[in-house]
C-alpha cells in the first residue's frame, strides 16, 4: 500500500484513491423521470464530459471534440426524443469550465406522460405509460443491447478477463485481511478508515500507522489487489473499455432514476431506493461486481468502494455501518466463476416495470373513468 508521513506517525492513502480510475468513461449520460401528483411528468437529462480517459489518442480527442461542438448547438443524444415529445416547457443549460463546455442539462415538462414513448423511440426502446382504475404503470422494453464491432467485442472480452482476475485477487486479499482481524478485531477501525479514506482526527491520527510488519503486509496486499482494477485494456473508436462494456450489454442510453407521486406497488427490473424512488442502473463491470456482494464475501469492501465511486458524489463510506456488519467468507471463487457471475448480472431482463397508485379523476357526474384516453403509448 502507499504510505506517507503525518506528524510523528504514518498514515495510509486509502485504497479508494487507487480504485478511482477503474471505471473511467469519457461521456456520462443521466436521466430522471418525476411523475407529479397533478398528472404531469418532469424529465431531466444530463450529458457530462469527464476526465481525460477518452482523450488519450486522436480518436478519443475527435470524439469528445465532436460532442462538445454538438452541445454548443444544444444537440445531444436526447434531442430527437424531446422534439418528438413536444414538451409544454423545456429549459436547456450549458456548464463551462475554463471556457470549455463540460456538460449540458435539459429540464422539460410533459403534460401527458403517455408521450414518454417518443422520448425513448430513438433508442429502439418501447416505453409505455398507463393509468387505469387508480393504478399507474411505466414499462420499458428494449430490443436488446446495442451492436458492437468485432474489434470492440475483443476489447470487451479482454476487459472482462482482466476485471475478473482482479476481482479474484481482491477477494483473496480481503479474506486474508478478515482472518487477520479475527485475531486482532481492535484494528478493524483504523484499517478500514484508511481503506475507505475516512480521515482521522486529533489523537486518533496515530492509529492510522501499521501495527507491526504482519499488518503492513496484509493491508499492502489488499491495496495492491485493489490497484489492479485500474489495469484495463485500451478502448476502441475513441471509447473507453468501460463504455464499450455498456454498449455490448446495456440497451439503455443511461441510468434512469424515477420519482413517483405515491409508494411503489410493484417493481421489476428497477431497484427500489425508497418507497417512492427507483433506479434502473447502468450495466457495467463495477455495478455487476458490487451486486454480487454477499455471494462470497460479506461485507465486501471492494463492492462498497465501487458503489461509492458510482455515485460520483464523493460521499464518504459509512464506516460505522460497515464495522457493525459481521464479517463472513463463504469460499473464494476462481476468475472463471467470477466472470460467469458478472456476465449474468450484466444480462438482466430487458423488460422493466413500475406500478403505483394514483388518484382517480371523476367526471361531472361523479363517475370514475376506468382509464384515461390515450393512456397506452408505443413508439412510432
Amino acid at each position: 500500500m502507499i504510505w506517507r508521513g503525518r506528524g510523528a506517525g504514518r498514515v495510509w492513502i486509502g485504497a479508494a484513491l487507487l480504485l478511482g480510475g477503474c471505471c473511467e468513461r469519457g461521456v456520462t449520460q443521466k436521466m430522471s423521470l418525476s411523475f407529479r401528483p397533478n398528472g404531469s411528468l418532469e424529465v431531466r437529462t444530463q450529458t457530462i464530459l469527464g476526465g481525460s480517459a477518452c482523450e488519450r489518442d486522436e480518436a478519443g480527442k475527435r470524439r469528445i471534440e465532436g460532442i462538445r461542438e454538438s452541445l454548443l448547438r444544444r444537440e445531444d443524444i436526447w434531442s430527437g426524443g424531446f422534439r418528438a415529445a413536444l414538451p409544454a416547457t423545456e429549459t436547456i443549460s450549458l456548464d463551462f469550465e475554463k471556457g470549455v463546455v463540460g456538460s449540458m442539462s435539459r429540464r422539460a415538462t410533459l403534460e401527458d406522460p403517455a408521450v414518454i414513448a417518443e422520448l425513448f423511440s430513438p433508442f429502439g426502446i418501447s416505453a409505455s405509460y398507463r393509468n387505469a382504475n387508480g393504478l399507474a404503470s411505466l414499462e420499458l422494453i428494449s430490443s436488446g443491447p446495442r451492436r458492437a464491432t468485432a474489434r470492440q467485442q475483443r476489447v470487451v472480452e479482454e476487459a472482462l478477463d482482466r476485471f475478473s482476475a482482479s476481482a479474484e485477487r481482491s477477494m483473496r486479499a480481503a479474506s486474508d485481511l478478515f482472518r487477520y482481524l479475527d485475531r486482532k478485531p481492535e484494528r478493524a477501525r483504523p484499517i478500514f478508515a484508511a481503506i475507505f479514506s475516512v480521515p482521522a482526527a486529533g489523537d486518533e491520527a496515530e492509529e492510522f500507522g501499521p501495527e507491526g510488519e504482519e499488518e503492513r503486509e496484509v493491508v499492502d496486499r489488499f491495496a495492491s489487489a485493489i490497484s489492479e482494477f485500474s489495469d484495463r485494456p485500451d478502448g476502441e473508436d475513441g471509447m473507453t473499455a468501460e463504455e464499450l462494456v455498456e454498449n455490448v450489454f446495456d440497451p439503455f442510453p443511461s441510468s434512469i432514476e424515477v420519482e413517483l407521486s405515491s409508494p411503489i406497488e410493484e417493481a421489476a427490473g428497477f431497484i427500489r431506493k425508497d418507497s417512492t424512488h427507483a433506479i434502473l442502473p447502468e450495466r457495467n463491470l463495477g455495478g455487476a461486481l458490487a451486486a454480487l456482494e454477499g455471494e462470497w464475501i460479506e461485507p465486501d469492501p471492494v463492492a462498497i468502494l465501487l458503489r461509492s465511486f458510482a455515485k460520483k458524489e464523493n460521499a464518504p463510506v459509512d464506516l460505522e455501518a460497515f464495522l457493525a456488519r459481521p464479517r463472513r467468507v463463504r469460499g473464494i471463487p476462481d476468475r472463471a466463476q467470477i466472470r460467469r457471475a458478472i456476465i449474468e448480472q450484466l444480462k438482466r431482463s430487458d423488460i422493466s416495470r413500475l406500478r403505483w397508485k394514483v388518484p382517480q379523476a371523476r367526471d361531472a357526474g361523479g363517475i370514475e373513468p376506468s382509464a384515461s384516453p390515450g393512456a397506452i403509448a408505443s413508439p412510432r
